[in-house]
């Protein structure tokens, strides 16, 4: 019970400190508690103790081995921490318990792209995952990265649509595709719908940051700008999925032309 109250205070409120006592004093009362040790090293990410999280997320693993997930954390621990070699090899311990999460290919092949600024490595990681049908967006961002938009475009066009998921983000792939050779008319004509059925959710951020980046791309400054600075707002004090707010901020600022705002975003969250 208690653990499910400090969740609740962890994800429905981003409380973190309140939490984070919960989760000690489950962690004393149970100090072999894989579950406690690792909500503990969730917290210490949040608060940008990575180091710290890593150490705990470890001991939690040591608890229970075969836990995937556990595994899958520590990965993107080290990911945040761009030591991606040591991401990397997590992933591949991850993949040995479970070869079938078409999710690990995924995070594996991001970072193999990060460490090598390529994108070699990734396609190979990705041919290799038991299934292409979540794979796709992957896909096409390798294709982007090698500035291969008709191969993206023709990923796209082969697809089959099959659940809600899909029906909002291909138009979004296809769009960005197309404004990639220019085709701007085009690509407002695509983002419409699904700006429409994303909402305006106020409570979720990472939402939040996608329908400010769709406004600036349909050029809604006033709208853009309100949504992405309300998602900032939002995540400030969490530093494991805070600076992503930021760089969709860098990105909406590219999209409304700001870019000496946006490369000064990005230079901050690299230091």
């Amino acid at each position: 019970v208690r653990l499910a109250e400090g969740f609740y205070h962890y994800y429905a409120h981003r409380r973190f400190e309140r939490a984070l006592e919960i989760f000690e004093q489950v962690v004393e009362e149970q100090p072999n508690s894989s579950e406690a040790l690792s909500a503990v090293g969730y917290i210490y990410r949040r608060q940008g103790k990575f180091e710290q999280a890593i150490e705990q997320l470890e001991r939690a693993s040591a608890l229970d081995p075969q836990n995937p997930d556990l595994l899958n954390a520590i990965a993107e621990t080290y990911s945040a921490l761009r030591r991606f070699d040591d991401a990397i090899a997590a992933v591949d311990r991850t993949l040995g318990i479970a070869p079938d999460r078409a999710q690990l290919y995924i995070l594996k092949s991001r970072q193999q792209t990060l460490a090598t600024g390529t994108t070699e490595a990734a396609r190979r990681t990705l041919e290799r995952a038991p299934s292409n049908a979540p794979l796709l967006q992957n896909w096409i961002e390798l294709d982007w990265l090698d500035r291969d938009v008709d191969r993206a475009l023709e990923r796209i066009d082969s697809y089959q649509v099959s659940n809600a998921f899909d029906e909002i983000n291909l138009p979004i792939q296809r769009a960005f595709s197309l404004r990639m050779i220019g085709d701007h008319e085009v690509a407002r004509e695509l983002l419409e719908g699904p700006l429409d059925a994303l909402g305006e959710s106020r409570e979720e951020p990472q939402i939040l940051s996608a329908v400010a980046v769709l406004k600036a791309a349909l050029g809604d400054r006033a709208g853009a700008l309100a949504d992405i600075d309300r998602a900032v707002a939002m995540t400030e004090s969490d530093h494991y999925s805070g600076p992503g707010t930021l760089e969709s901020k860098a990105v909406v600022l590219t999209l409304l032309g700001d870019v000496d705002r946006a490369v000064g975003i990005l230079a901050d969250l690299l230091e």
